[in-house]
């Protein structure tokens, strides 16, 4: 879990929210974004005061303000939800979370604020289709990569899909290259954790 008390500096915030360093000092100085100053009379932000700055200003970083990356997966089948648990969480700096359902997946969305998501396109109630059309047609949730995955990727469905506007459709069952390439993650050692 991100630490909301971490400390980051101008220039880092600057490069990640695609501006300058003077830009963050105008937030600052016009009371948009809080600032600590250190001994030496420099400015550090709390990763909890970019959170609110982000949410109260609707502004979006470029760059994930810390290294993890988080994936919500959304589907009715717990089995594979918690295979796909197992296999995400030896990754480091990746966190994620579940949902059951298509509703239960609107909660979760704008507490855990996933980067990307990997959606069942066949739930009961509210389906992937649904689900994905909604998110990419609202401002807040537009960009966060979404892929699909289904035990039926008949042509016609992967093109309805990636019409509504899912990055990547992946058939039941998955295959571990799959996601990597899918989420983009190092087959490597080195970006695997170890116990």
């Amino acid at each position: 879990m991100d630490d909301p008390e971490k400390l980051m500096s101008a220039k880092y915030v600057a490069e990640h929210f695609g501006v300058c360093v003077a830009t963050v000092r105008t937030w600052v100085e016009k009371g948009w974004l809080k600032a600590q100053l250190t001994p030496g009379g420099h400015r550090r932000y709390c990763l909890s005061d970019l959170q609110s700055f982000i949410k109260e200003r609707e502004v979006k970083p470029l760059l994930p303000l810390t290294d993890d990356r988080r994936i919500l997966i959304i589907d009715d089948d717990r089995d594979f939800v918690f295979l796909m648990l197992e296999f995400f969480e030896q990754y480091r700096n990746l966190s994620c979370d579940t949902a059951f359902s298509g509703f239960d997946a609107g909660n979760k969305i704008h507490q855990f604020r996933p980067d990307s998501i990997l959606l069942d396109l066949n739930m009961p109630g509210i389906s992937g289709f649904e689900l994905c059309e909604t998110l990419k047609n609202q401002k807040q949730t537009a960009d966060i990569k979404i892929v699909a995955v289904s035990g039926d990727c008949r042509q016609s469905r992967v093109n309805k899909i990636l019409a509504l506007g899912a990055d990547a459709v992946l058939a039941k069952p998955i295959s571990v290259k799959a996601v990597q390439e899918a989420f983009q993650l190092s087959d490597t050692v080195n970006n695997v954790a170890h116990a």
